[in-house]
């Protein structure tokens, strides 16, 4: 049921997801909780967030779209348009990316490199053991839905 849920919410738009849970509420003859704005970062936030020298803002694609799924324009605008539109409203640059859902391949780690991205995340959720061999378009990390299962297990 939670993994059900998750789902239906970590989809869309914070307007459609809004949406979404008001549907649910009135079938279910509940109150519509409030939307929670404060859980989301405004662009004010980020950029904040971008002025403190242990932060580095990364890209994140533009629709957060599954990226393997996309043809060659398509990826390559999701990669390229987020990262100058990050860069514009930080006034610096967004050198480091982490793939929507940790969607990527071969393909998705050359568009990144392409469109401008020193560095990639993954989801892959691996121990760096050797710095030496890292792959900077892989870097391994731990996926957020995991953890917030682990913790609800």
């Amino acid at each position: 049921m939670y993994q059900r849920m998750s789902n239906q919410f970590s989809k869309g738009s914070l307007n459609r997801r809004t949406r979404r849970l008001a549907r649910i509420a009135a079938e279910n003859r509940l109150p519509v909780p409030e939307s929670r704005r404060d859980l989301y970062l405004d662009w004010e936030d980020v950029i904040q967030l971008s002025r403190h020298p242990l932060i580095t803002i990364g890209g994140h694609s533009l629709s957060h779209a599954r990226l393997t799924s996309l043809n060659p324009r398509a990826l390559f605008h999701e990669l390229a348009a987020s990262k100058k539109i990050l860069e514009a409203k930080i006034r610096k640059p967004v050198p480091v990316f982490s793939s929507p859902h940790g969607a990527q391949n071969f393909f998705v780690r050359r568009c990144t490199r392409w469109a401008g991205y020193r560095a990639a995340f993954s989801t892959r959720p691996e121990v760096i053991r050797d710095f030496q061999t890292l792959n900077l378009l892989d870097i391994p990390r731990k996926d957020i839905q995991s953890l917030l299962q682990e913790t609800v297990s």
